[in-house]
This record gives structure tokens, C-alpha cells and sequence, in this order.
């Protein structure tokens, strides 16, 4: 499961500048920029609490659930990419046949 914040989203749509966001809800400027330049962070409860109180919201409107997308895998040059939504990793054959190599080493002791 993956939650992001729509903030940006939503003071685009009130023609909001971050300025006022910042202003309006009281939240330290880091994080009121923070929350609108970054989709992933996530605001705490307290900062929620803040913005749903002074625009008279209700957390859904800022914060949306994004279910996983499925699984892809794929072999390149050698190379397994494993990618969740937006989260990726990369390695090699080697790499995974040492780690599973430890990892059952480490079942026996």
C-alpha cells in the first residue's frame, strides 16, 4: 500500500499559493513546502489535523491510498529490475545467488 498527500493538488485547485497554505494552517514553513514539493511525505497527525481544521476538509481530500500495481520483473543485460509502482531495485544474478546463499547458510546455525 502506498499513501501519498494531494496537497499541491488541492491548493492548485483554491488557487492557494504555499505562501498562504503556510500562513493559513500555521505549519512551519519547511513543512508546508515539504508536504507540497513531495507527494510522498506525509503530513503528521497534528499537521493534518491543522490543515483539515482551517480549510474545513476532510483528511481523503489531501491524502490519497494507492494500491500496488502488480509485480514486474525483468532480466536486462544480466540484470533483474524488481518494480513496485514507482520503487524500483536493481542487481545481478550474482548478487541474488549470494544473498540466498547466505540466507540459507544462516537457516542452519
Amino acid at each position: 500500500m502506498t499513501v501519498v498527500n494531494k496537497i499541491q493538488e488541492f491548493i492548485n485547485s483554491k488557487n492557494i499559493s504555499k505562501y498562504k497554505f503556510m500562513k493559513d494552517t500555521g505549519v512551519a514553513q519547511r513543512t508546508a513546502y515539504d508536504l507540497c514539493n513531495n507527494p510522498a511525505q506525509l503530513p503528521s497527525p497534528d499537521v493534518l489535523r491543522k490543515i483539515c481544521n482551517t480549510y474545513q476538509i476532510q483528511p481523503g481530500e489531501i491524502l490519497e491510498w494507492l494500491p500496488y500495481k502488480e509485480l514486474e520483473t525483468r532480466f536486462v543485460n544480466d540484470k533483474l529490475t524488481i518494480r513496485v509502482n514507482d520503487d524500483a531495485i536493481q542487481t545481478t544474478k550474482s548478487e541474488i545467488c549470494a544473498l540466498l546463499y547466505f540466507h540459507l547458510l544462516s537457516r542452519h546455525f
